[in-house]
């Protein structure tokens, strides 16, 4: 296939590849909105009425549905969310992001009226998505508000009566009535609190355990009468969304009720002696007598064989939304592979694109093996301790140093231990160091250099005839320092960027260096060089700062003074590189004899076609990784925008979605990390754009 061909067969894959998204995008939507069995309430005419999905079941309390009313038919804005009691006989229904109250006929399940509260101006938005009502005997009602953090009380009508103090509630989702007192939900203090009906005052609080995985408070129904257990409680995991139910008492002990696999309740229900739950995770009706034992589901066979065909036609399309996900991202990754191909045959061929000769590189080079044997003869003590460090960690071996030491010894084990690592420490640093100055290890200490250089070829280091490679190494170039204060000339490091420098027996090329890319800063011939350095501030003064850095270190340091006043200085990698350029610089011209002054390699020049640092860092800003983009650093900017849109797509929009809403407790390091992220990501991405930007060239 000819490189337009390719060309084509990406641009149809990446069709596909879209077509294929917005389907696993509109069947997910589609599962997600086909919920299993949801509110649930025992009518006065001995009914069971379940909501599910766009429907209201009416069965008879033995489990045969007697009818699936659409919603639309029961003249209510949406499906409920809460199915409920009241003392008139009727059956209340609330709509969530609905503020009224719809009071159902229980005979028709038709809206014969609705009753809109009438809420206080800081609580109206809460009042929309009211979780969770609970009727007096004598018609009031009381609300809890969730992610209001309070509960309100009001009459028949829906006039405002009155509302619980600041700081009662962190979330209060169930609640229910017990004569003229009100118990609430504290639900994530995991506290019961029982209410003044008239005031809201708080009477009596009631702590609940908290060891346990599902311990946030959840929808609650009384039982009848005033003894023990008082009430059916729901309490959730973190997520709210799986759980598990519990029969509670007044003083706060707790009686779990048995379920076999994932359980999601949404509602429960007494019904006689017996306890109903919806669970949308196995969309059935599950049962429990008195005695909180574990009963066959709610339901017949017809009742099971519906819930079941729900169940079925939801689980195709999440297969369906899964399979076209995936085939959606190999889609994707086939368009970008047949674009790669495309660009890498538009090149041109492999005759004028060879390997660079590498015959007169001054660091040695060697092959994998050798270098995995130089590396371990380096790192080997590293590992060792390391490897100690982890062993000490390992439970037995924990509990066998704890007996086997007395209390009295610990602090001055504990001392020599750490005297000993530093020391060993100190041992590590002075030993590479040393070893970064022997020959036989300059293949390591001058890997990444290397490396690059090795991956090159003559499109990105044109040669001229007679040129070649001399040396290689990696420069940590500092920029010249600013006028101002001594102390901050002195103590503050310079700034600096990362550099890859390849040397030729001509000319000198400085690319400014990421992880998988490089730029070209800067190129001059040699002999617009004046002067060359190993020794610290020869050409420039530099701060103590850089001085301690470069005692700790183990590469070297470089100076270079060009005819023009410019000066490059930095750390190197490779010590033993810079000080064979200085001696042959030292005593010897140019390849033994005055050269020609040679023009800078036009076809370096490429990279002023791109973005100047200032648009690619604020492209970045924008949309991390364009502005990498922008300046044809592909693999950069894949590093930069997947990982940025994930922790978007997976913390910052989830966090943002429930924060926003008040839809549950959010700690306040999650906040910041998710505000982090979503600041230091394009910052970083900016960075990276700007000191990868486009300079002007230093010509000869």
């Amino acid at each position: 296939m000819n490189p337009r061909g390719r060309k084509f067969a990406a641009i149809a894959s990446l069709a596909a590849a879209i077509v294929l998204l917005v389907v696993s995008l509109t069947t997910g939507l589609q599962a997600g909105a086909i919920t299993g069995p949801g509110a649930l309430v025992l009518t006065p005419r001995n009914e069971v009425w379940i909501g599910v999905g766009q429907q209201l079941w009416r069965a008879t309390v033995d489990g045969h549905v007697l009818q699936a009313l659409p919603v639309s038919e029961t003249d209510l804005p949406g499906p409920p969310s809460n199915l409920l009691h009241h003392p008139g006989g009727q059956i209340v229904a609330t709509v969530r992001g609905n503020p009224g109250l719809y009071f159902l006929d229980p005979a028709t399940a038709r809206v014969a009226r609705a009753v809109v509260p009438r809420w206080p101006a800081d609580l109206k938005d809460h009042g929309n998505d009211a979780i969770n009502v609970a009727f007096a005997p004598d018609g009031r009602f009381a609300v809890a508000t969730g992610g209001g953090h309070a509960v309100a009380l009001f009459d028949a009508e829906g006039r405002y009566l009155a509302r619980t103090g600041p700081d009662t509630y962190r979330f209060t989702n169930g609640l229910w009535w017990e004569g003229d007192d009100l118990w609430t939900t504290d639900t994530n203090r995991f506290v019961l609190r029982r209410l003044d009906g008239k005031t809201l005052a708080v009477a009596q609080s009631v702590a609940l355990s908290s060891d346990d995985v599902a311990r946030f408070l959840g929808p609650a129904r009384a039982t009848s009468g005033a003894g023990d257990p008082m009430a059916a409680l729901i309490r959730y995991r973190n997520s709210m969304i799986e759980g598990r139910v519990v029969l509670v008492r007044r003083d706060g002990g707790e009686v779990p009720l048995a379920h076999d696999g994932k359980f999601e309740p949404n509602d429960v229900e007494w019904v006689g002696q017996q306890l109903l739950a919806s669970d949308g995770a196995s969309f059935s009706v599950r049962r429990w007598n008195a005695q909180g034992e574990a009963q066959p589901p709610f339901g017949d066979a017809a009742f099971a064989d519906r819930l079941r065909q729900i169940a079925s036609d939801q689980t195709g399309l999440q297969r369906l939304h899964q399979a076209s996900l995936w085939a959606g991202i190999a889609a994707f990754a086939v368009a970008l592979l047949l674009a790669l191909n495309a660009q890498r045959a538009a090149q041109p061929p492999r005759g004028l694109d060879a390997p660079l000769d590498l015959s007169h590189l001054g660091t040695p080079l060697v092959d994998r093996r050798a270098m995995g044997r130089l590396a371990l003869r380096v790192l080997g003590p590293a590992l060792l301790l390391a490897m100690f460090g982890l062993t000490l960690h390992i439970g037995p071996v924990r509990e066998w140093l704890h007996a086997l030491i007395t209390p009295d010894a610990r602090l001055r084990v504990a001392g020599l231990t750490v005297a000993a690592i530093a020391a060993v420490g100190i041992w590590f640093v002075r030993a590479t160091r040393r070893k970064a100055k022997l020959p036989v290890f300059e293949p390591l200490f001058n890997a990444v250099a290397v490396f690059r250089l090795r991956a090159a070829s003559s499109s990105l280091l044109p040669m001229a005839e007679g040129e070649h490679v001399v040396e290689t190494f990696m420069l940590m170039r500092q920029e010249p320092k600013a006028e101002g204060s001594r102390i901050l000339e002195v103590l503050m490091p310079a700034r600096e960027s990362m550099c890859w420098v390849v040397w030729t027996n001509r000319r000198v090329r400085i690319f400014k260096s990421t992880r998988t890319d490089h730029g070209l800063d800067v190129a001059f011939d040699l002999m617009q060089i004046s002067a060359l350095s190993t020794r610290p501030g020869s050409a420039a003064p530099i701060g103590t700062a850089t001085r301690l850095m470069l005692g700790a270190g183990s590469g070297g340091w470089l100076e270079i003074s060009l005819h023009g006043g410019q000066t490059i200085l930095g750390s190197v990698t490779s010590a033993l590189a810079v000080e064979r350029l200085v001696r042959q610089f030292r005593s010897t011209s140019v390849d033994g004899q005055a050269m020609p002054r040679l023009d800078t390699v036009r076809g370096l020049a490429s990279v002023a076609a791109g973005p100047t640092r200032v648009q690619a860092a604020i492209a970045s800003a924008v949309l991390p990784g364009l502005g990498q983009w922008w300046q044809r650093r592909a693999k950069t900017a894949l590093l930069f925008f997947v990982p940025w849109s994930v922790i978007l797509l997976a913390l910052t929009i989830p966090v943002a979605w429930t924060v926003v809403g008040s839809r549950a407790d959010v700690h306040a390091w999650t906040i910041a990390l998710a505000v982090l992220m979503q600041i230091g990501y394009p910052a970083l991405a900016a960075r990276d754009a700007w000191k990868t930007g486009r300079q002007a060239m230093v010509d000869a």
